[in-house]
């Protein structure tokens, strides 16, 4: 009897350990510590890239740019909301594309009318016109390289007519 339930026993454990090895191998944690790591990694990235972006942000004219226009979207984002809520409470789909066009033509005609604008002020600061002096001085004493350049024009008046001849 002894050796019988032994084993069963034997038997059971053998089985159990397939049914382990067989779970281990369909595991939801396997590769979690790797997941883990690379999660890490990518997150130190992300944190370095943002990093670099905020100096950017904070050293450069493309940064100061990026700021004042993100503070003047910041500066109408109760109205930006509300044209969104607008646009999804209701309305056919026909109508909030065309609504959708027509905000996007506007903001883009204020954009060209700004830039437009701060063109003209920049050219009332600096002037409507570039003038560019130029002073001309004309040597009239003979020197030599004159001569030469007149001697080789009459050496090829000579050939150019016995070419024609």
């Amino acid at each position: 009897m002894a050796k019988r339930t032994l084993l069963i026993f034997l038997l059971l454990v053998a089985s159990s350990m397939q049914t382990t090895n067989a779970l281990n191998d369909d595991a939801d944690f396997v590769g979690y510590m790797e997941n883990l790591e690379k999660m890490e990694r990518d997150r130190e990235r992300i944190n370095k890239m943002l990093e670099e972006h905020e100096l950017w942000r904070q050293t450069t004219w493309g940064g100061y740019a990026v700021r004042q226009v993100q503070a003047l979207g910041k500066h109408f984002e109760p109205f930006f909301l509300a044209v969104s809520d607008a646009l999804n409470d209701g309305g056919s789909e026909p109508t909030r594309l065309l609504i959708l066009i027509t905000i996007r033509i506007i903001v883009i005609s204020i954009c060209i009318g700004m830039i437009y604008a701060v063109g003209s002020i920049i050219n009332m600061i600096t002037g409507k016109e570039i003038i560019i002096e130029e002073t001309v001085v004309v040597d009239d004493a003979p020197s030599k390289s004159n001569e030469t350049h007149k001697k080789e024009d009459k050496r090829r008046g000579a050939r150019e007519k016995k070419k024609a001849n």
